[in-house]
C-alpha cells in the first residue's frame, strides 16, 4: 500500500498496540473499537498482502481487507483498565524501562488483568 492512505495506515499502526498483542483480545472485548488490524488481499487475485492498522469500515480500491482483531487505543484500553494513580504510574515506568509503546504497555497490563497469560 503506497501514497497517502499508505501513510495514514503506518501512523494508525503507531497508536495502535501490535497485531500480535492485539490477537489475545477475547472476542467479546473491544467490539467497538473503531480501528482494526485487518489482513488485506489483492482485489482480483485475493492473494495475502499483509496485515494494516485501518477503520473498522475502510475499503480501498483493488484491495479487500477482512477484520483480524481490534486496535484499541491507549483511551479506549485505559476507559476499560479504570486505572488509579498506581496502576499509571506502573504502566508509565514500565513504558520507559521497555522499547514497547505506552499503548503496548497499557493493552498487557489490561490483558494480565483479564488472566490472560501470554501477555508478555
Amino acid at each position: 500500500m503506497s501514497g497517502v492512505r499508505g501513510e495514514i495506515c503506518k501512523k494508525l499502526k503507531e497508536i495502535t498496540p501490535a497485531r500480535e498483542l492485539c490477537e489475545q483480545i477475547p472476542q467479546e472485548n473491544f467490539k467497538d473499537c473503531p480501528l482494526v488490524w485487518a489482513r488485506t488481499f489483492r482485489y482480483f487475485t485475493h492473494e495475502f498482502v499483509g496485515f494494516v492498522v485501518v477503520p473498522r469500515t475502510e475499503t480501498i480500491d483493488s484491495i479487500l481487507f477482512a477484520f483480524h482483531c481490534p486496535a484499541p487505543t491507549l483511551e479506549e484500553i485505559l476507559a476499560k483498565l479504570a486505572p488509579d494513580d498506581h496502576m499509571l504510574c506502573n504502566i508509565f515506568q514500565q513504558h520507559r524501562n521497555s522499547s514497547d509503546s505506552m499503548t503496548t504497555v497499557a493493552l498487557k497490563f489490561w490483558l494480565k488483568k483479564k488472566g490472560i497469560v501470554n501477555a508478555d
